[in-house]
């Protein structure tokens, strides 16, 4: 739960808009876990998927160089 939290904050800060969680269970959405429609998922996927990416930036970096990725 710990571990999770803290990449959602991270991603977050990042400026990262999407972290899939694949499954839906009780679990996330206590933690605050959103459903998304099928359509819509992978509408947000292709526009994120679009977007340029150095993927140099998944080395640790400090928190808010990543969010240039976006």
């Amino acid at each position: 739960k710990l571990a999770l939290v803290a990449l959602a904050a991270l991603l977050r800060e990042w400026g990262f808009p999407l972290l899939d969680a694949q499954v839906s269970n009780p679990h996330l959405l206590g933690l605050g876990a959103r459903e998304l429609p099928r359509d819509a998922f992978l509408a947000q996927v292709r526009t994120l998927a679009a977007q340029p990416c150095d993927p140099l930036r998944w080395r640790k970096v400090a928190p808010r160089a990543a969010a240039d990725c976006l």
